[in-house]
């Protein structure tokens, strides 16, 4: 309890002083709904995307919530999460009965690192055509966040102004990827 006192009153406190709002990444989907007030965006981990919980919580919040992706290979777990969370689902929690209307979730590309603890970015015009591509094999609302930091950057906060960069450059030389990415002047 104290503890999500204490996170609660740092969120508040976020916004007071800056007048934004936090983002989280929903790791005990029981305790959301006591920040869900001051949250803009929460994320549902590589580690758990697979988690049922966590993709019914993720279809019923109602602010945005990303699925990550943490392998450069294999797009089709996020995307099975993705799906899930997008349709309506019915469940108990808390003791009660549940019915979501289902969340237009976007994937989050975070890059990995792989077993020779290298870091691995996954926000290359070839990855944002390979993530449309399937995109277009189901039938979810399209939409992705590259987060330029973690393994997209290798944590070096100098390079996330390139990386987005680079996004946006990919943007302009393919009308698939322009779906996916959203610019806002």
């Amino acid at each position: 309890l104290g503890g999500i006192i204490a996170i609660r009153e740092m969120n508040a406190r976020v916004v007071r002083e800056t007048g934004f709002t936090c983002a989280e990444e929903v790791l005990y989907p029981e305790i959301f709904r006591y920040l869900s007030d001051l949250l803009s965006y929460a994320a549902v981990g590589a580690q758990v995307r697979e988690d049922q919980f966590h993709r019914m919580i993720a279809s019923g919040v109602g602010i945005p919530v990303g699925m990550k992706k943490s392998d450069i290979c294999d797009i089709s777990v996020m995307l099975n999460s993705i799906e899930a969370a997008q349709h309506t689902q019915d469940f108990l929690f808390r003791g009660w009965e549940v019915r979501t209307k289902g969340n237009p979730l976007p994937a989050i590309l975070r890059g990995y690192v792989d077993s020779f603890g290298n870091s691995m970015p996954n926000y290359h015009y070839e990855n944002l055509q390979r993530l449309y591509e399937a995109y277009g094999k189901r039938d979810l609302a399209i939409g992705f966040i590259v987060d330029a930091n973690h393994a997209n950057s290798g944590k070096k906060c100098l390079e996330q102004i390139r990386i987005a960069k680079d996004v946006i450059h990919s943007r302009k030389h393919s009308a698939d990827i322009k779906q996916l990415v959203k610019r806002l002047d």
